[in-house]
């Protein structure tokens, strides 16, 4: 599969592609469109590392929380977790 961005506006009997737009294609048919000049090849999707997740806290119900996966009860509580790092 390749990315590609549309300059142009196509259709098709089965699909239509907005002009800007950016869309994962076949590659031989990315190809063609490209050769063709109505797009051109997208760069590469960024991906996040998953070294770094911010402490997470969520309401329950209840005067219940969660922090970072260990439950609590109280906002309070939950709060003074989640300061100290959960």
């Amino acid at each position: 599969m390749m990315r590609i961005k549309m300059l142009s506006a196509s259709a098709g009997a089965n699909v239509s592609r907005r002009k800007g737009e950016i869309y994962d294609v076949e590659d031989a048919k990315a190809k063609r469109m490209i050769d063709a000049g109505v797009a051109e090849e997208a760069p590469a999707q960024k991906r996040e590392t998953a070294d770094f997740k911010p402490a997470e806290l969520r309401h329950l119900g209840g005067g219940w929380y969660e922090v970072n996966g260990q439950k609590v009860q109280g906002k309070e509580q939950a709060e003074q977790l989640l300061k100290e790092g959960g």
